[in-house]
């Protein structure tokens, strides 16, 4: 069974979610995987410079963790906030 395509902007809870595509390249080689991160994280950037606004906070919930790095320039500059979510802990682990 297939399961169900993530839609690119919804509210869940009361809180917006923006997801974005990534490259579909698959991980055959080291280029492929470079060139996936590297169109996520312009991809990413893109998002956030067009959408953040002053008083945003932005959660990155993803893999690879550096897209952190990114996250926090773009929303910094944008006067939000921003925090990254690790994949594997739960908010309040200490």
């Amino acid at each position: 069974m297939r399961a169900r395509a993530l839609q690119l902007d919804e509210t869940i809870c009361g809180v917006r979610v923006l997801r974005i595509r990534a490259p579909a390249l698959g991980r055959p080689g080291l280029i492929a995987r470079m060139l996936n991160y590297a169109g996520f994280f312009i991809g990413a950037s893109s998002r956030l410079l067009g959408t953040a606004q002053r008083g945003d906070i932005v959660i990155a919930m993803t893999d690879p963790p550096l897209i952190g790095v990114a996250v926090r320039l773009v929303v910094w500059a944008r006067g939000g906030a921003a925090r990254q979510l690790a994949p594997g802990r739960v908010p309040g682990d200490s």
